[in-house]
C-alpha cells in the first residue's frame, strides 16, 4: 500500500481548481484529505496508479511511502 500527499506545486494547482479532469479530481481529493492511499484514489478515480505515477513525475504529488 502506497500513501500519497500533495507537494507545494500540487497545492497550488489544487486550489485553482479548474478542469474536472480524472487528475484534477485526485488532486482535489488529496488537497481536502491531506493524504490518501493508492486503494482509496481508486474509489475516486479508475486507474488512480497510472494518474499518480503521472502527477508524481511532474512533482505534484509525493509518495510518503518507501
Amino acid at each position: 500500500m502506497r500513501l500519497f500527499a500533495l507537494t507545494e506545486l500540487g497545492r497550488r494547482a489544487a486550489q485553482t481548481g479548474g478542469s474536472k479532469s480524472d487528475e484534477m479530481r485526485v488532486l482535489q481529493y488529496l488537497y481536502e484529505n491531506r493524504t490518501a492511499t493508492d486503494e482509496t484514489l481508486e474509489h475516486v478515480v479508475d486507474g488512480a496508479g497510472s494518474i499518480c505515477r503521472s502527477l508524481k513525475r511532474r512533482n505534484l504529488v509525493r509518495e510518503l511511502t518507501s
